[in-house]
């Protein structure tokens, strides 16, 4: 299913994005590539569009994998299966630039895993938050559930697997939309990064 080509996806975004960045930075070997007439800034974008190619060609082979599997049962292509691949590599993307992100501000690759794991989990979950945003609730805890609400990657809005199995069709303006969100937010956690990069 589409849950085990994310999960499997998440795996391995977590795996080699906080240890990509953080081998390097342990073991210094990141000032002989400084050294030469490359940016910081070309460094960490080079790294990160590299991850995501690769783990865009993962899914691409597994869900290709999968669609054609059940277009032999079906006798049909399911659109909606390419569309919840899409969106695969867009949840993705955010999750890479979280685990540069946290590599760059934290020692230690497993503590980095962690945090870009509860990025993931968080994030799957962010819509929830919304619930403890109403008046029946605590300020403090609706103040924290808004400021958390904000901040945390809505990868909830890129989860489509469900909509698509029940037969909801997902309109080309949603996907669109889905895609600048994301292509958004992980340009965000790239800016920071690079911003803590520099002062390392």
């Amino acid at each position: 299913s589409f849950m085990a080509v994310s999960l499997f996806g998440v795996v391995i975004a977590v795996a080699l994005g906080v240890n990509m960045l953080g081998k390097e930075l342990g073991r210094r070997t990141i000032q002989n590539i400084l050294s030469k007439p490359v940016a910081r800034w070309q460094f960490i974008v080079g790294k990160f569009l590299g991850l995501v190619a690769t783990l865009a060609l993962v899914v691409a082979l597994m869900c290709a994998a999968l669609i054609a599997i059940v277009g032999a049962i079906e006798g049909r292509v399911d659109v909606g299966l390419v569309q919840v691949a899409v969106t695969v590599v867009l949840e993705l993307t955010v999750v890479v630039a979280a685990a540069l992100l946290f590599s760059a501000i934290v020692v230690t690759p497993t503590l980095a895993g962690l945090f870009t794991a509860g990025v993931f989990v968080a994030g799957r979950s962010a819509g929830h938050l919304a619930f403890f945003t109403g008046d029946d609730h605590a300020p403090l805890l609706r103040f924290a559930a808004r400021g958390l609400y904000w901040a945390l990657p809505h990868l909830d809005r890129l989860n489509i697997a469900d909509r698509v199995a029940y037969g909801d069709p997902v309109s080309a303006a949603y996907l669109g939309a889905a895609a600048a969100y994301a292509l958004a937010y992980a340009g965000v956690l790239l800016v920071l990064t690079v911003v803590l990069f520099d002062r390392r």
